[in-house]
């Protein structure tokens, strides 16, 4: 009898029963290579005959890119001594967030039960989700702590214990994008549609609300309630898990089938959010269900400087062109937006870019909008955040 799974357990542990870390390591090079193949990473056969191929040959990497290869074969060295601290393989990595707590896997472990406080523990393989990184071509302006945030809707709500969510991140090519993803039930097919042809933004008119489409942005003209903060539990800080509070909306409705995702890696000035339909492609494309995606940085930023105040900030931040979630339905549904490329602060008849993310440390919130009339007709029905 041999301890371990054949072709995951390291050579020390088969010939000798000698485990530790390093044993770990190798045990994750072998995941890292069966999850970028699909295959065994020693072959298939008789369990004695996999583990002479773990503990005498090479390991299968064929097709794995190069960079990520590399990892591997140092992770399931034949030496422990030669294999990677795990420290070393998490730098490696970039990672900066947990694996834990992923609102994604308690929604399906839960079975319909009511959410429960999250408690930190090990999560399946994680799912990643590649994102392209571009750095912003100018150092925009934001909003001044001196603009007051008026108007109908600037009535403070009663706030409740929202979603708590937590980070997942992905190795993929020795670089790990940190992301939180969302998956909200289901929702009926209703009226059918032609998708747009692009997957990513596109060009929307500036309509006066959902009749016509949506309005061409949302304004920044109350104080949000929506807030995300890092947890005051020190272990789940570290792993750059939060939660939100997102603020009690009488005429909310969230979609029911919006899977999305949020993403930062710590010292970059981007972040990615990507969402799309559950559902998408399968009968009938839904009616439109329109959606603005705010990034609120942690404090007001001065609108002529482009530098952030000492203040907290009060509005909603910046926010991406209104759109049909559900306008990717025949090609995957996906859309991806770029933070801060694709995000401004509207104030009335003033627009400002949004500032790159280091330029603001702190804990960011990050809000779906549903969009339901015109410019200033809209309620938060998702909420997350990202510590930067």
């Amino acid at each position: 009898m041999a301890p371990g799974t054949p072709g995951f357990t390291a050579p020390e542990v088969l010939l000798r029963n000698e485990v530790g870390p390093a044993a770990d390591v190798f045990a994750l090079g072998a995941t890292i290579a069966y999850t970028a193949t699909g295959r065994p990473p020693y072959g298939t056969g008789e369990a004695a005959a996999v583990s002479y191929r773990t503990v005498h040959e090479d390991i299968d990497l064929a097709g794995v890119q190069p960079e990520l290869a590399t990892l591997i074969r140092q992770c399931v060295a034949k030496d422990p001594a030669e294999r990677p601290e795990p420290a070393a393989v998490i730098a490696r990595c970039a990672v900066d967030s947990a694996l834990a707590t992923d609102a994604h896997y308690r929604s399906v472990a839960r079975d319909a039960e009511p959410e429960p406080e999250p408690v930190p523990e090990l999560v399946p393989d994680p799912v990643p989700v590649p994102v392209p990184g571009r750095e912003p071509e100018t150092v925009p302006t934001g909003p001044s702590d001196t603009t007051p945030y008026g108007g109908p809707d600037d009535q403070r709500r009663p706030a409740r214990t929202g979603r708590r969510t937590g980070w997942l991140a992905a190795c993929a090519v020795a670089l790990a994008v940190p992301t939180t993803v969302w998956l909200l039930g289901e929702q009926d097919d209703q009226n059918s549609g032609t998708a747009p042809t692009t997957d990513a933004t596109v060009s929307r008119p500036a309509t006066t609300g959902p009749a016509g489409g949506p309005p061409d942005h949302i304004v920044n003209d109350r104080v949000s309630q929506d807030r995300w903060t890092l947890s005051d539990d020190s272990a789940q800080a570290a792993q750059g898990i939060g939660s939100c509070d997102l603020a009690s909306y009488a005429n909310s409705s969230p979609p029911m089938d919006l899977q999305s995702s949020v993403s930062h890696t710590t010292g970059s000035d981007t972040a990615s959010v990507s969402l799309r339909p559950k559902t998408a492609g399968q009968g009938k494309r839904p009616a439109p269900y329109y959606v603005s995606v705010g990034l609120r940085p942690p404090h007001e930023t001065d609108r002529t400087t482009g530098r952030p105040l000492a203040s907290v900030s009060k509005g909603i931040g910046f926010t991406s062109k209104p759109f049909d979630m559900y306008s990717q339905w025949s090609s995957g549904g996906t859309i991806k937006l770029k933070y801060p490329d694709d995000f401004r602060a509207h104030f009335g008849n003033r627009t400002i870019d949004a500032i790159p993310v280091s330029d603001d440390r702190g804990d960011w919130t990050v809000v779906f909008y549903h969009v339901e009339g015109g410019p200033t007709k809209y309620t938060s029905v998702v909420c997350n955040g990202f510590h930067a």
